[in-house]
């Protein structure tokens, strides 16, 4: 353990907390065959609690075969790629009913409605040019380009998954 980190001692409602079960269920770890370390004052060291989370999940994970080697549970390991699988089947199905998007498509679709706008967008000073040409009135010179602008939105706001061949306008 380094020497720079602080190790708490933890009542046991803190340390059932920092297991992540009810006070009832740690008292109960208590009694059994691996119980969490503690101190002669009932407090339970936060290094060594910790350790003996991950030596205790480890435990329940895995088996010892006839030869002494450690091996995973073979019980465990069919229930979470039975999960898996579910999870798996999940997912596909609501793709197939359209209740997710494949994020690569989101961007695709962003993109694709990015470049439609910044493209409208820039077309309008080249648009409204012309126009505005000769114009000594400012009312006037507003309008045309409030126009272009209102034209430009109205364009835009057309479906986004059309193929985006925006008119010159």
């Amino acid at each position: 353990m380094s020497s720079d980190v602080e190790v708490l001692e933890l009542s046991g409602k803190q340390a059932a907390a920092f297991v992540g079960v009810g006070y009832r269920q740690f008292t109960n770890l208590l009694k059994g065959a691996y119980p969490p370390p503690r101190t002669g004052k009932k407090l339970y060291p936060s290094d060594e609690l910790g350790q003996w989370v991950i030596e205790r999940t480890l435990r329940e994970h895995t088996t010892m075969s006839a030869d002494g080697e450690t091996r995973l549970d073979p019980q465990q390991e069919n229930a979470r790629k039975n999960k898996e699988l579910a999870d798996k089947t999940a997912l596909e199905n609501e793709l197939r009913r359209g209740e997710l998007i494949e994020a690569s498509e989101v961007e695709g679709a962003w993109t694709d409605i990015l470049a439609r706008v910044r493209s409208r967008v820039l077309r309008i000073a080249s648009s409204c040019a012309p126009l505005v040409m000769g114009c000594e009135d400012l009312v006037e010179v507003q309008e045309i380009i409030g126009q272009a602008s209102d034209d430009a939105l109205t364009e835009l706001s057309g479906d986004w998954r059309e193929d985006g061949n925006d008119n010159p306008g």
